[in-house]
């Protein structure tokens, strides 16, 4: 998946499950780094995108509208995922 292409909630659960099963550990560290950059950066999407809460294996309280924004540019979770497969070496 070429960077900052539009993911969806399914794909990220999808990646997830092959970054999980080929490096438990180092996918984990890596969500936590990530999480705690984006949400200093972006604190607004990242308090209601979905797709955030998809990638962090948690869901948005029901009092909050929930969006599918991503993050931008380089800071995109497909982004993110596409590195993290690079690093633990997954073939697409």
């Amino acid at each position: 998946m070429p960077d900052n292409v539009r993911i969806t909630e399914e794909e990220i659960r999808e990646r997830l499950a092959r970054l999980y099963k080929k490096g438990v550990r180092h996918t984990m560290e890596a969500i936590a780094d990530y999480d705690a950059i984006m949400a200093r950066r972006y604190p607004e999407i990242a308090h209601r995108s979905k797709l955030y809460s998809a990638l962090k294996g948690s869901s948005l309280p029901e009092r909050i509208k929930g969006t599918d924004e991503d993050f931008p540019g380089k800071d995109s979770i497909g982004t993110f995922l596409n590195q993290v497969e690079r690093e633990l070496k997954i073939e697409k």
